[in-house]
């Protein structure tokens, strides 16, 4: 019998946040019976769980007065006497630490009381604890483990949890404590994990349960798509769009551009939508071969069929802060073109060889200029380089294997053994090939219940092939037939550029430059990027 996996979870599946855990769940639920819990409990559901995967969230949130009767017990508890006199010593017991420490003893015994109620917490079978995040709640995930010795508990840290993207501030989530009971810990980089170590791990302390367990997004096969003429540019950003993405910066670098014509095209959407989309219009509707397009919110197979059906040149990503770089991945995963500014663990899936490194406070100047190069190397160099991506993808990043890797470390960390966990996925594979039986018994098949001359021909052989009709039934013809009806195009409309957007001649500005008696600077084969821009 599979073991319980309880997967707790900040918004996923409610919204884009967490798009990683699609990927691992498909390899997880292999090996375990997986459980998602959220505590996102005002949106709804936007990303579809396997028909195996059980989901549940809180009913609502908790109202005020139950908050303050927690916050009086937990400065009570031993929990907050402990980091109390840790921080202390360490002469950081101020007052907003001291609000910040109840409010995360709060949200942890709620998820404490929660879980505690729910019926896999009953089973006597063992019950490993997948925090999807580093956050306030994984204190009271840990506590869980004083109900029985076959309990687990393991999260996933990202930069975002140990310093906030937007002030760069330390976040303090009960580190210490949750050091002591956590069984395990996975980055998604070493340069994550060893930020967390220099930050947030005593001298001294055991160091093998925090590990690397690179995150990864599946690939597609796709025909190859004709380019874009030279010096036309189609560029993606692919991000919600919230301050610390900084997309503004990519318009204000847009109305510098002075080397080629540019389509920006961008999938997302969040807070700061509607003004992006208006600063956009008001800085760049006058600028002759520029172009902007604002596609909102797309799944992962959205995104992928945009890529199938379009050719893209470059993904670019200006970010100030980047937690989970998934939007990256997969365009490496599409053979596009990264280039991105070097910032948090950017640098552990871009580099100067698959992609290219922006300077992490890079300026709207410094991006219209690479913008202006990109605009006039050949294509065939981007396409170089986007094959560069795509094996760097296949190397480091591909789901299938990362993902596998994970959900196998996981059960090994169960109590599972080699033996179990090949036998299980073996019974998922063949659960998975098995022939679908027929939805129809012989009593309850529409011809019991309407006149088979009205079933399409196809539909009549499918239920002869499966012993439900005889073979005079299923090729008697129907006394008249009708003709189906055209299927709806549902491609991508405006999917390529509109006819005279753009200048018929390869422009060198986007106006017409004054004749020259200098001869012109030869183009540079292949970006080597900007200048002062880090190498690896």
């Amino acid at each position: 019998m599979k073991q319980n996996l309880l997967i707790v979870t900040e918004h996923y599946p409610c919204g884009t946040q967490e798009s990683f855990l699609e990927n691992e769940i498909e390899e997880l639920k292999k090996l375990f019976r997986v459980h998602v819990v959220t505590l996102d409990t005002e949106r709804q559901m936007s990303q579809k769980l396997p028909k195996d995967v059980v989901f549940d969230r809180p009913a609502e949130k908790s109202g005020g007065l139950k908050r303050a009767f927690l916050r009086m017990a937990c400065r009570f508890s031993n929990g907050y006497k402990q980091e109390a006199a840790l921080a202390k010593a360490e002469g950081r017991f101020t007052p907003a630490y001291q609000k910040h420490l109840l409010n995360t003893l709060v949200k942890s015994r709620l998820i404490y009381n929660y879980i505690r109620s729910q019926e896999l917490f009953e089973q006597e079978a063992p019950l490993l604890i997948y925090s999807s995040n580093f956050n306030d709640y994984l204190y009271g995930l840990c506590c869980l483990k004083e109900y029985a010795e076959d309990i687990r508990v393991v999260a996933r840290c990202h930069n975002a949890n140990m310093f906030n993207p937007r002030t760069g501030k330390r976040r303090e989530t009960m580190n210490g404590a949750i050091n002591r009971l956590v069984d395990a810990v996975y980055f998604a980089s070493e340069h994550s994990r060893q930020l967390y170590l220099d930050n947030f791990v005593e001298p001294g302390e055991d160091i093998s349960k925090f590990q690397v367990a690179r995150i990864g997004v599946p690939g597609q096969e796709r025909e190859p798509l004709d380019p874009l003429p030279e010096f036309f540019l189609r560029i993606v950003t692919c991000s919600p769009t919230e301050p610390d993405k900084r997309l503004k910066l990519v318009a204000d670098a847009l109305t510098q551009v002075t080397g080629g014509c540019i389509e920006w095209v961008h999938i997302g959407t969040g807070s700061m939508q509607q003004e992006l989309m208006d600063y956009a219009k008001e800085k760049l509707q006058d600028r002759k071969g520029i172009r902007c397009r604002f596609l909102g919110r797309l799944t992962r197979e959205e995104i992928y069929q945009y890529y199938r059906d379009n050719y893209v040149d470059l993904m670019l990503s200006v970010s100030a802060a980047e937690s989970v770089p998934t939007a990256m991945m997969e365009a490496m995963a599409n053979r596009i073109f990264v280039a991105a500014t070097n910032v948090d663990g950017v640098s552990a899936v871009v580099d100067n060889d698959c992609g290219m490194l922006l300077p992490a406070d890079v300026t709207a100047g410094q991006l219209a200029k690479a913008l202006d190069g990109f605009c006039r190397i050949s294509k065939e160099s981007i396409a170089r380089k986007g094959e560069r991506a795509y094996r760097a993808w296949q190397e480091k990043f591909d789901a299938a294997g990362n993902c596998r890797l994970f959900a196998e470390r996981l059960a090994v960390l169960s109590g599972q053994s080699t033996e179990e966990i090949e036998g299980e996925r073996r019974e998922a594979e063949e659960k998975k090939n098995a022939p679908r039986a027929s939805v129809f018994s012989p009593l309850q098949t529409p011809a019991a219940r309407a006149d088979i001359h009205e079933m399409p021909l196809s539909f009549r052989e499918s239920l002869k092939a499966d012993g439900l009709l005889s073979e005079s039934d299923a090729l008697e013809e129907p006394p008249f037939q009708t003709g189906a009806p055209e299927e709806e195009d549902l491609s991508e409309q405006d999917a390529s550029l509109p006819d005279g957007f753009f200048p018929e001649e390869p422009p060198v500005g986007m106006e017409e430059p004054e004749p020259s008696e200098e001869p012109a600077e030869p183009a540079p084969e292949e970006p080597a990027g900007e200048p002062d821009a880090p190498k690896e």
